[in-house]
């Protein structure tokens, strides 16, 4: 994958998993800040339920971020993901509003993906400053999610209309 140049590596160690509890902490700092500032029985119990499902509420994505980036992470660290290279087809981007799927194919396979989705694969469309794959050549390294059979996106790179002419 060295001819490429590369845009994303998961196991580049930048994926922000915490980032859900640290949302969640100020949620919850939030309904601390109630149950100290109100004398009244009824808010502060409503405080103590908001604090309560926040906490487990963050806890759960936390969990299902990390996890998701470590499977990710170790799927390709190990060399188990699939390689494909070929020059972009298909390419539909997203609404300019970013409430979409950027769309594309190489070399056969299906990928789509939305900056709205919460995961550690690639998935930065051209709306929100992700590389503009349009009529380029590229590399990917990608993992099939087990439960959706989507393509995930763990390496990818763009080189030189060269490096995918026809041999």
């Amino acid at each position: 994958m060295t001819q490429f140049v590369q845009i994303f590596n998961v196991a580049d160690g930048s994926y922000p998993w915490w980032a859900m509890g640290v949302q969640g902490g100020v949620m919850a700092l939030g309904g601390a800040a109630l149950f100290f500032g109100e004398r009244q029985s009824a808010v502060r119990w409503f405080a103590v339920l908001w604090i309560v499902a926040v906490v487990c509420l963050s806890a759960s994505m936390v969990s299902a971020q990390r996890t998701d980036y470590l499977r990710l992470k170790n799927t390709f660290l190990a060399g188990e993901h699939l390689i494909v290279r070929g020059m972009v087809e298909n390419f539909t981007p997203p609404p300019p509003s970013g409430r979409g799927d950027q769309k594309f194919t190489v070399g056969g396979e299906h990928f789509s993906f939305s900056d709205n989705t919460a995961t550690a694969a690639y998935h930065r469309t051209i709306v929100r400053g992700g590389v503009d794959l349009r009529d380029r050549c590229a590399q990917i390294g990608f993992v099939r999610n087990p439960v959706t059979r989507e393509n995930q996106i763990v390496w990818l790179g763009v080189g030189p209309r060269s490096l995918c002419a026809p041999a």
